[in-house]
């Protein structure tokens, strides 16, 4: 079982074993178009430990589920170019039903599951993030239901307790949302971990970000490590 994310070119790896009736392969490579729009290059990023336990989490769940003897899982990171392999899962299984059903399944949840992030570049000179998986919400559902249980009695759509924290990076930031009383912090993604002890005042916390995955992800994160008072916006900026 191989997880793997890289910024190097990516290929395909894997070869039977005698015992093996099908090695199935699937490599996702960079278009040139995105909803119409001509796309010039792509950056992919990940939020990386949880990016690589959740990917192996994936490829262990494929094993329990079919009878495979080998998986493999490389996605890229960085800017990659028009063609090149954004992605590659290999498996080898004793027949090819098994293995084309598993390769399926690893790239579908992968794709919803793994924090990775994709920023298309377009001809024209602009760009955004695109997370495609994300689902639709109503922007004005602001607080998960995990808020509703920890902190009964407050109304959903509330933003007054709350602090709200920017998790994008500089470069992400056209706009900035202004919270009731000017309580908005703007602490990147990548730099959370270096502002714990912010979180453990006590006070909600909720963060933002373009699309709300990053924030989802990271509330998820540091809900995991003790900060029950952190929590996420359902929605992005894009979205708002």
């Amino acid at each position: 079982m191989i997880f793997q994310l890289t910024h190097e070119p990516i290929a395909a790896e894997l070869t039977a074993t005698p015992a093996d009736g099908a090695l199935a392969v699937f490599v996702g490579v960079v278009r040139n178009n995105h909803q119409g729009r001509a796309v010039s290059f792509l950056e992919y990023e990940a939020y990386g430990d949880l990016a690589l336990s959740e990917g192996a989490a994936i490829l262990r769940e494929a094993e329990e589920v079919f009878p495979l003897t080998q998986t493999r899982c490389v996605h890229r990171l960085g800017r990659l170019e028009i063609g090149e392999a954004s992605i590659v899962v290999e498996v080898t299984s004793g027949h090819r039903g098994e293995a084309f059903a598993a390769c399926r399944y690893i790239v579908d949840e992968v794709k919803a599951r793994v924090p990775i992030w994709k920023k298309e570049h377009f001809v024209e000179g602009d760009a955004e993030w695109v997370n495609s998986e994300s689902e639709p919400s109503d922007p004005k559902r602001v607080l998960l239901s995990e808020i509703l249980r920890h902190w009964s009695g407050w109304e959903s759509d509330d933003l007054k307790a709350f602090r709200i924290v920017d998790v994008r990076e500089p470069y992400e930031r056209p706009q900035v949302l202004q919270s009731p009383g000017d309580r908005t912090l703007h602490i990147p993604y990548s730099e959370i971990n270096q502002h714990l002890a912010r979180f453990a005042q006590g006070d909600p916390y909720l963060l933002v970000c373009d699309s709300g995955t990053r924030a989802k992800v990271l509330a998820r994160d540091l809900q995991s490590k003790g900060f029950g008072n952190v929590f996420a916006l359902s929605v992005g900026f894009r979205d708002l």
